[in-house]
């Protein structure tokens, strides 16, 4: 008998628009405490991918954000280092905005 086992991502999970934020206030809380502002980067770049994959097609992100499907998966992985101007593009491109608040 051969097992499968399928890879896990977290945007098949991300069903609604609640469970969306909260996994990237997630994610955004872990960047926080990586080792290097790198790594930290990453983390927030994989969790953007998973949940622009959950809400949209990643061809129809790119288009929208203006740049390639492929450069859109690599940048929006666990390794990605994107630029600002990409992670605001695919926010926008999968129907989100950026909010900041002050750590106290």
């Amino acid at each position: 008998m051969t097992l499968k086992i399928r890879e896990f991502h977290a945007g098949d999970h991300i069903h609604t628009e609640q469970t969306a934020v909260r996994y990237l206030q997630v994610a955004m809380e872990e960047a926080d405490k990586a080792e290097t502002s790198r790594q930290g980067a990453a983390i927030i770049a994989d969790a953007l991918g998973e949940v622009a994959r959950a809400q949209r097609h990643m061809s129809a992100i790119a288009s929208d954000a203006d740049r390639s499907r492929s450069g859109i998966y690599k940048a929006l992985s666990n390794q990605g280092d994107p630029a600002l101007s990409t992670v605001i593009s695919a926010v926008h491109a999968a129907g989100g905005s950026l909010t900041v608040t002050m750590a106290r």
